[in-house]
């Protein structure tokens, strides 16, 4: 090789010019050198390949004549195959005639042979089947065992210790209890009197049971006369009300999956909740007082399938009445559906659960199945004026016109009792059934169809209940209408056994509101408006398609697949409308909703399975990390115009047994439950969403905060009742960069904070107690504008709420680390007496540093009412520009306010 640096350091350094032009000479030399060689090996290379192009032209040579024979040898077979077709057709016709007349009986011996072979592998066949089958139950049955062990080992988590704790200091003094203990036999009441004065002439000599009367208390023979023992409530002593006249169970006037069925045979009310045990759900078979199987293959008594019931609760039944069968046939098990013992029913269809109580069996005559299914058949909702929007398309007007509940016969609570007038008791009644709660608007006109089914002459009464169910009043009426009181959002009907059961064309009818839907239905049926008018005249925007999620269901796919089919069918729409309907959807993963989308949950149920751990509902505008699944996305897109709209009662419920993993700060496994999980946790989850509204739902069992907004703006939050029993359980928090956002009309209990407004950044995960961030945006924080930052112009109003830990609030107001919140409107917060807070009210720095004097400015604050928080308001910072006026503490020993620094602040008319 030549060394050209060598060369080229050599002309540097020569002093000489003679040096440096031998210096170049060399180098010339040495690259003809170089050049000749590389020529030579070039020569040699190709010579190499000349020869082989000269053999691979031989080679194609000798394939193309290799072919050529190939083929006029196939041309010969062709021809051969043709003959001995020939020559094969002409021999099956002598062979069939030699069948015919001579190898009869040979030809039938083959014949059952194959028929013999094919009934063996029919048989092996039948017996692999089963044994599949039965590997697959014992899969499952091991998949059973295995989730209740995690299930009980999960039970002393430190979260229920902590509130066990809290609670043992409110419990009836011992004393008390073992008095009442030694006065009765057993602590199962026996059945139900309506007032102490009829058990006291009932039973004048007393005994060693008790027994209920329907104002709640529980009743027991002191040893001269029977005295009240307080309220009833399974195993607690005076500590609630349990009482029958809790029995306000609800029926969803929509059939979920086709059938009503056994779902109007049970109900639990104690928290309102039906049984899930349907028509096809009965088996051919009995089942006896011991709870054994027996009579398998009976036609005329079937025994229900095991229906799932709360422990420490009363149960109602309609089969005594219906099947006449004894009461000892309702068997209890528990979780493992080991038999527990059997329940007295007494004449009432009532009859209490034990503590370790999780499924319940009984038996119902073949002749009363009938009753509890009414066939493959939906009902259409009655739809007020304000939510036209769910017409499936503009070619159905009919829809438009049905402004009808028709709450029939498959929407009725039970056959054979009745809600007795001038009260709120129900009674057993043979002629009579109880139709469901009927949501209707106050001040208005409601008609019955009742008066076609009555006898003539006979008055028709309802009752009427407010927003949570409780009676107001009742009603008698000689003429078809009814006017609403101002406070109901309900009404019952007694219906005749006879009107309902009417099929879906004749049966009981509720005409809402027909006087204030009349003008808009004329001018329809005359041609006044025509459907693109009418969609503006109810919000609805040209171009907007609209689609019902039950239109992909076929019951195979999961309820997630037929949800997924639907968001993919719509994603060409430039705006979508899509109703969920008709039944209540099991989720296992996330619905992920893109810009111009609204969502309706129309009278049903959106409710996330076992273990699952996401949302409920989230924009699809996250990049997720693979790596950190649940931190936060690499990047976010901005997203627009989003609404989540509950109506007819609708509710999101998270899963009954939660996922667990391994806590990375603490290095344990534990429930993921809580802000320590990050945004995962929350129900409902948008970031960088401008433009949004979610509305209309009843949150339960959720994780942590039902619903999260980071980045968001120009939305509004409102009508939503969120009970939350699970640690750091919020209703609805604004995360950093929240502004111009209404939130209001909120109701319940909450664990933690009602509503909360955190301007926080925490930089990167973990960080101090938490795992991962409650903002998937977290990540774009250090990259932004601090003044990007901040939560403003936020209006906070009529908020509802109750209690669960000391330490919490109905409304917070939180910034840190330099971000500032500010222009804040806090309107009407009441609490309710349930529960226990620390302040309505907090505004405070805190879950970081960096607090700057006056970052908490410009907020107003105007009628609150502390019941039971042990301040109104408080304030532990610097702030500036804070007006509260019009401040009540109504809770003995609370105070008023608890402020560190006055600067800033004025309070008045408190």
């Amino acid at each position: 090789m030549i060394n050209i640096p060598d060369l080229v350091a050599k002309i540097r350094a020569a002093v000489l010019g003679v040096e440096v032009k031998l210096t170049i000479a060399d180098g010339i030399e040495a690259i003809n050198t170089v050049v000749e060689d590389t020529t030579a090996r070039q020569l040699v290379v190709e010579d190499k390949q000349t020869a082989v192009e000269v053999r691979q032209d031989l080679a194609d040579s000798n394939e193309i004549i290799r072919k050529t024979n190939e083929i006029g040898r196939i041309n010969v077979e062709g021809e051969r195959v043709t003959e001995f077709n020939g020559i094969k057709t002409e021999y099956d016709s002598y062979k069939n005639v030699m069948i015919a007349e001579s190898n009869v009986a040979a030809l039938q011996n083959g014949i059952n042979k194959n028929t013999s072979d094919l009934a063996n592998n029919t048989s092996q066949l039948d017996s692999l089947n089963t044994n599949k089958a039965d590997k697959t139950a014992l899969v499952t049955s091991n998949l059973n065992i295995t989730n209740n062990t995690n299930a009980i080992k999960l039970k002393a988590n430190q979260e229920s210790l902590d509130i066990t704790n809290a609670t043992v200091t409110t419990k009836t003094d011992k004393a008390y209890v073992d008095t009442l203990v030694q006065a009765i036999a057993s602590g199962a009441p026996s059945t139900i009197y309506t007032t102490l004065a009829l058990l006291k002439a009932g039973i004048p000599a007393g005994n060693t049971k008790s027994y209920l009367t329907t104002d709640g208390n529980w009743n027991y023979w002191n040893g001269s006369a029977w005295v009240a023992g307080g309220v009833y409530q399974g195993t607690n002593w005076q500590e609630g009300i349990n009482a029958r006249t809790d029995f306000r169970g609800k029926v969803s006037a929509t059939l979920k999956d086709s059938i009503i069925g056994n779902e109007a045979m049970f109900y639990n009310s104690l928290k309102f909740e039906l049984s899930d045990n349907l028509y096809n759900g009965v088996r051919n078979e009995s089942i006896s007082a011991t709870g054994a199987i027996e009579n398998i293959g009976i036609t005329d008594i079937y025994s229900t399938d095991y229906i799932k019931v709360l422990p420490n609760s009363q149960v109602y039944t309609n089969a005594k009445t219906l099947s006449g069968i004894n009461p000892y046939s309702l068997c209890v098990f528990d979780i493992n559906k080991t038999f527990i013992g059997a329940i007295t029913v007494d004449d009432n269809g009532l009859c209490f659960l034990p503590y370790n109580a999780v499924y319940i069996r009984t038996n119902v005559k073949n002749g009363s199945l009938q009753i509890y299914d009414n066939g493959a058949l939906f009902i259409k909702n009655y739809i007020p004026k304000k939510l036209i929007e769910s017409l499936k398309a503009s070619t159905e007007i009919e829809t438009l016109l049905d402004l009808k509940n028709k709450n029939l016969y498959d929407g009725t609570i039970s056959i054979g009792i009745r809600r007795e007038f001038f009260g709120d008791i129900i009674n057993t009644s043979s002629d009579f059934a109880m139709c469901n709660f009927i949501e209707i608007v106050p001040n208005s006109v409601i008609t019955h169809n009742l008066y076609n089914y009555y006898p003539a002459g006979e008055i028709v009464s309802c009752n009427f209940y407010d927003a949570n169910s409780q009676y107001v009043c009742s009603m008698r009426s000689s003429t078809a209408n009814f006017t609403t009181p101002s406070n109901a959002k309900y009404v019952v009907f007694n219906l005749k056994v006879l009107a309902v059961n009417y099929d879906a064309t004749g049966g009981f009818e509720l005409y809402c509101n027909n006087i204030d839907e009349s003008g808009i239905i004329n001018d329809v049926q005359n041609s006044k408006i025509d459907i693109a008018n009418l969609k503006q005249i109810i919000g609805l925007e040209n171009g907007k398609e609209i689609i019902h999620v039950s239109d992909f269901y076929d019951g195979i796919k999961t309820d997630s697949q037929v949800i997924i089919d639907c968001l993919n069918f719509c994603s060409l729409f430039g705006k979508r409308t899509i109703i969920f309907d008709q039944k209540d959807w099991n989720i296992d993963e996330v619905i992920l909703l893109e810009s111009d989308t609204t969502i309706i949950v129309d009278g049903c149920t959106i409710k996330q399975k076992d273990n699952v751990f996401d949302n409920v509902f989230r924009g699809n505008n996250l990049t997720i990390d693979p790596s950190n699944p649940y931190g936060a996305a690499l990047s976010v897109a901005d997203i627009k115009n989003i609404k989540i709209l509950g109506i007819n009662n609708a509710k999101i419920i998270g899963c009954n047994i939660n996922k667990t993993g391994v806590n990375p700060i603490k290095q344990i496994n534990e429930l993921m439950i809580g802000d320590v999980w990050g945004w995962r946790t929350l129900q409902i989850s948008l970031s960088k969403c401008d433009g949004f509204e979610i509305s209309g739902f009843a949150f339960t069992q959720q994780r942590c905060w039902a619903i999260g907004l980071d980045k968001c703006s120009n939305g509004s939050v409102h009508d939503l009742n969120i009970v939350s029993t699970r640690i750091n359980g919020d209703g609805v928090d604004l995360r950093a960069g929240c502004h111009n956002i209404d939130i209001y009309n909120i109701t319940g209990q909450t664990w933690d904070d009602g509503v909360a407004c955190s301007a926080l950044s925490l930089g990167n995960y973990p960080v101090g107690g938490w795992a991962y961030p409650m903002e998937p945006t977290n990540g774009l924080n250090a990259s932004m504008n601090i003044r990007d930052l901040d939560i403003h112009d936020i209006t906070i109003s009529n908020i509802t709420l109750g209690g669960v830990v000391a330490s919490t609030h109905d409304v917070i107001l939180l910034c840190a680390n330099g971000l500032r919140v500010y222009n804040i409107q806090v309107n009407d917060i009441i609490e309710t007496n349930v529960g226990v807070r620390e302040a309505v009210i907090y505004i405070i720095t805190g879950y970081g540093g960096g607090y700057v004097d006056n970052d908490l400015n410009s907020i107003r604050v105007n009628n609150v009412v502390s019941k039971i928080a042990t301040n109104a308001i408080m304030c532990n910072a610097k702030v500036n520009n804070m007006m509260f006026n019009k401040i009540k503490q109504e809770k003995v020993g609370g105070a008023l306010s608890n402020i560190t620094n006055m600067d800033g602040i004025t309070i008045t008319n408190s």
